[in-house]
């Protein structure tokens, strides 16, 4: 079976958002990373097209914030019931 074509992206980055994003992501995270968030992107501009673009870019939309936030969330451990203390009598 022949190996899937791939195609390569890319971007220029400031010398600070190089240096950030090595800090921060190890060389072999940023593929599947970024081919993740491409996926997710296509979607949003198929699903709401330009105006997607415009909301970020005015800042109506910042999808780091809405990430952190749903990811907390998500990654909350589910709520333990309290426990009772027993009082001495």
């Amino acid at each position: 079976m022949p190996k899937e074509q791939r195609r390569r992206l890319s971007i220029d980055l400031t010398e600070e958002q190089y240096n950030r994003l090595g800090e921060v992501l190890n060389w072999g995270y940023k593929q599947p990373l970024f081919s993740v968030l491409v996926d997710q992107m296509i979607v949003v501009l198929e699903t709401h097209g330009k105006k997607a673009i415009g909301a970020i870019a005015m800042g109506l939309l910042n999808p780091a914030e809405m990430i952190i936030t749903k990811a907390m969330k998500e990654m909350e451990p589910p709520n333990e019931p309290k426990r009772s203390k027993k009082v001495n009598k």
